[in-house]
C-alpha cells in the first residue's frame, strides 16, 4: 500500500535525522512564519479545531446519525463511529510517543500544542474521521448517481484533511513532514478498516425490512434499498 510505504518511509528518515527537521521541512516552515498576519492566523485556528479528535468524532457522528435517521445507515455505525476515531487517535498518542520527535521551537507556536510531533494528531484525526464520513455518504447513495457522490465526497474529504494539515504547518506546531506521516497513518487505518468491512461482510446500510403496519412490502424510502415482498 502506498500510503503504508510512505509513511515507513518519512517515519526511517526521521529516525536516521535524529528527530530533527527534515531537508524539505525548514522552508515552508520558516516561509509560513514570516508571512503570518491576523486574518490568516485566525482562521489556521478555526480550521485546526477540524482537527480535534473531541470536534471531528463529534461532527462525523451527527452527521452519520442524519443518515441513519433517513434510513441509509444502521444505527449501529452511528455507534462505532466515535468509538473508532478515539482508537485511532490513542494508536497515534502511543505512536508519537514511542517516536518521540520534538516539535519546532515554541517560539513559533501560534496555539498551544502537547506532546511529540510526529504523526501529526489533528492531521491523522481528520484524515481518519472525514475520510470515514465520506465512505459513509458514499455507501448511502446507493448505486444510482454514486460515481457522482463519489467524486463529491473524496473532494470534500481531501479538501478537508489537506485545510487541518496544513493549518498545523501554519501555526508553527508541526513540520510538514508530521503532517505528511499524519495523512498517511489516516489512509492506512482507513484502508485498514475498509479491508476489514468487506472482509467480515458487515452491513452498512439497513436491510429490507415490512412497511409501518408491519404487514406488507417496505417502500424504497423506508429500506434505502430495494423493495422485497413479504406477501409470498
Amino acid at each position: 500500500m502506498v500510503a503504508a510505504a510512505v509513511f515507513m518511509a518519512v517515519t526511517g528518515a526521521v529516525f536516521v535525522n535524529g528527530g530533527g527537521p527534515l531537508p524539505g521541512d525548514g522552508a515552508p516552515h520558516g516561509w509560513l512564519a514570516r508571512h503570518r498576519s491576523g486574518s490568516w492566523s485566525g482562521a489556521a485556528r478555526l480550521v485546526t479545531t477540524f482537527g480535534s479528535v473531541g470536534v471531528a468524532a463529534v461532527v462525523v457522528t451527527v452527521a452519520a446519525g442524519g443518515l441513519a435517521v433517513v434510513r441509509r445507515v444502521r444505527p449501529v455505525v452511528v455507534a462505532v463511529l466515535p468509538v473508532v476515531v478515539a482508537l485511532s487517535a490513542y494508536a497515534r498518542t502511543l505512536l508519537c510517543a514511542a517516536i518521540g520527535r520534538p516539535r519546532p521551537p515554541r517560539a513559533d507556536w501560534l496555539t498551544a500544542a502537547g506532546g511529540d510531533s510526529f504523526p501529526s494528531g489533528h492531521t491523522a484525526n481528520a484524515t481518519v474521521a472525514y475520510g470515514l464520513l465520506a465512505l459513509l455518504v458514499v455507501v448511502a447513495a446507493g448505486r444510482p448517481g454514486r460515481r457522482g457522490v463519489l467524486v463529491g465526497a473524496a473532494v470534500g474529504w481531501g479538501l478537508i484533511a489537506v485545510a487541518v494539515g496544513a493549518s498545523r504547518v501554519a501555526l508553527g506546531v508541526h513540520w510538514p513532514s508530521d503532517v505528511a506521516a499524519g495523512w498517511a497513518y489516516g489512509i492506512v487505518v482507513l484502508g485498514g478498516l475498509v479491508a476489514a468491512v468487506v472482509r467480515t461482510g458487515t452491513a452498512i446500510r439497513p436491510g429490507p425490512t415490512t412497511g409501518p403496519t408491519g404487514t406488507g412490502p417496505a417502500t424504497p424510502n423506508q429500506t434505502g434499498g430495494q423493495v422485497e415482498s413479504h406477501g409470498r
